[in-house]
């Protein structure tokens, strides 16, 4: 008795199996006989000689000093030479006592943050009261830890306006 409803209970489950199936490719067949359309193709043409004469006619109605004497593009990323004094500081420079405390407490700061694993309104207020007093690569140093350990999650930033710094 219990052979016989074993059997007809994996008949039930090959049968719904088969119609799932066949369901399945009947679907694919009703996809396959629809009439299917070619993609559009673009057949409009552009003779780049008459767009640039064009363009180029525009151009000197607008603006024709410009056009007649096109200005060199200054790069992206400043050149030493024309980068701010402030945040040029050479490496083998001599830091002021006053720099390399400022710079000992931001990382003490940042290290007591870590091990809180919090990043209050007081820390904000005790990093940005250092700032002036560190220079750029300083700055730069601290922030880029305090920003690795917030994005790590190693560091919540609390408080109601969640500051950075």
């Amino acid at each position: 008795m219990l052979a016989i409803a074993a059997s007809a209970v994996w008949q039930a489950r090959a049968n719904a199996r088969l119609e799932r199936e066949l369901g399945q490719l009947v679907t694919r067949l009703d996809h396959a006989r629809e009439p299917t359309s070619a993609p559009a193709q673009c057949v409009a043409s552009l003779d780049p000689t008459l767009l640039r004469q064009e363009v180029s006619r525009a151009l000197t109605g607008l603006c024709p000093s410009s056009v007649a004497q096109p200005r060199a593009i200054a790069p992206a990323v400043p050149s030493p030479a024309t980068a701010n004094a402030e945040d040029q500081s050479p490496a083998n420079a001599v830091k002021s006592d006053e720099s390399i405390k400022a710079f000992d407490d931001a990382n003490r700061l940042v290290d007591d943050a870590l091990a809180r694993h919090t990043w209050s309104q007081r820390d904000v207020e005790a990093l940005r009261g250092m700032m002036p007093v560190l220079d750029a690569q300083a700055r730069r140093d601290v922030l880029q830890r305090l920003a690795q350990a917030v994005n790590a999650q190693q560091i919540a930033v609390t408080g109601d306006s969640h500051k950075f710094f």
